[in-house]
């Protein structure tokens, strides 16, 4: 073979790999967010693929909001495109309270504000494994305590 076949066959697989084949391991993931049984509104939900031993971890984090209602659909972060959902496999969930909005005027916000997360942590952190299918049942009920 040739020197510029080499090369040209190269290029292609560079291309090939790069070209998002990693996207068929994002599946759609939405769930709910409850503490006790009921729906919290305004978290931030964040999804990070977790390394198999030995392993790089592959595919981007992903994350989400929870509405009135607590349910929530993640979006895979990624420079170049909008992907919906997560990455199969396990992943780390980290549930974030979010103050809530400041109004026009306020530089910051300045009212008092109480995380509506259990024991009023500003976090929690769990695991969830996404299955190859997606699933609309990533869901977790938060005890109060």
């Amino acid at each position: 073979m040739s020197r510029n076949t080499l090369f040209f066959m190269a290029a292609v697989m560079i291309l090939f790999v790069s070209s998002g084949c990693k996207d068929a391991n994002i599946v759609k993931v939405s769930g709910k967010i409850t503490v006790e049984g009921k729906p919290v509104g305004n978290l931030h939900v964040s999804f990070q693929p977790v390394a198999v031993q030995g392993e790089n971890a592959l595919g981007p984090s992903a994350w989400g909001v929870t509405d009135e209602q607590g349910n929530f659909e993640l979006k895979a972060v990624n420079i170049d495109k909008k992907i919906t959902g997560a990455t199969v496999g396990a992943n780390r969930v980290k549930i974030t309270a979010r103050g809530p909005e400041k109004k026009p005027d306020e530089v910051v916000y300045t009212g008092t504000w109480k995380s509506p997360l259990p024991g009023g942590v500003p976090s929690i952190e769990t695991t969830f494994e996404v299955p190859r299918g997606g699933t609309s049942e990533a869901n977790f009920d938060l005890p109060l305590k």
